[in-house]
């Protein structure tokens, strides 16, 4: 009898596991206010659908189906009740797909899996600095990618900004283990593939890629070791695109 009662508590478990596995998730995603951060699932039901009933954050699904772009905005008020700099906010996300039910034609949403979100509260902004000769001198990645940006005629172009955000941080995050400069650009290629923007924002990518090529001459070639020198700057250049690409609207 407790043979029975043993096996069939594994079955129940063993089930559980197999709808489990449908959606895998992260349990826990750590964020920065006022930054996108890409949030993949792996999923054996094809594309998912994502669960959001949070003020404070915004969640763009991917064209691939299986990511979203998470982003808590600076002028979201999760400082209110009394918390502090320093201290953490938490949040959560659900994704769910759909598969075949036991008659095998009606579709069946999957149990839904939930990614706990969790954001650092910012310092306060510093003060400006005080009277001067005048301004400051401006980046000229700024007013290169606005110029490039007003000259894009797709009406879909803001949306396509955010993934070009998302893709450039990804790149940057990629600089210290690419190695050279092809396997950089492979990486590149693969991930604006994956975003489904390959060809688009065209006059914004040669806006950026010529900067790109005046600010780190080691990548002028393409080919190549990345020097040590060259993977400091370019990641902090392509975190310096995202945030300018992201900008535009």
């Amino acid at each position: 009898m407790k043979r029975c009662l043993f096996a069939l508590l594994a079955l129940v478990a063993f089930a559980h596991a197999a709808r489990a596995q449908d959606i895998v998730v992260p349990a826990t995603v750590n964020l920065r206010q006022g930054h996108m951060t890409l949030v993949s699932v792996q999923s054996t039901v094809g594309a998912v659908k994502w669960i959001n009933l949070n003020q404070d954050v915004d969640v763009i699904p991917f064209p691939d189906g299986v990511s979203a772009v998470v982003c808590v905005p600076p002028t979201s008020t999760i400082c209110a009740g009394g918390k502090r700099v320093g201290d953490t906010v938490t949040y959560k996300i659900g994704v769910y797909g759909a598969k075949l039910g036991k008659d095998g034609k009606t579709p069946t949403p999957t149990d839904p899996a939930y990614i706990q979100l969790v954001v650092t509260l910012p310092g306060p902004t510093p003060p400006g600095p005080g009277p001067g000769p005048g301004p400051g001198p401006t980046d000229p990645l700024t007013a290169l990618v606005a110029t490039a940006y007003a000259q894009e005629t797709d009406a879909g172009k803001a949306g396509e900004a955010v993934l070009f955000s998302a893709l450039y941080t990804y790149v940057a995050s990629q600089v210290a283990t690419a190695g050279t400069w092809q396997a950089l650009q492979a990486a590149m290629v693969a991930q604006a593939t994956k975003l489904n923007i390959t060809g688009k924002l065209q006059v914004v990518q040669a806006a950026v890629t010529n900067e790109f090529v005046k600010e780190v001459p080691g990548a002028a070639t393409g080919t190549g070791a990345i020097s040590a020198a060259d993977a400091t700057a370019a990641a902090a250049f392509w975190n310096r695109a995202a945030a300018v690409v992201g900008a535009q609207k």
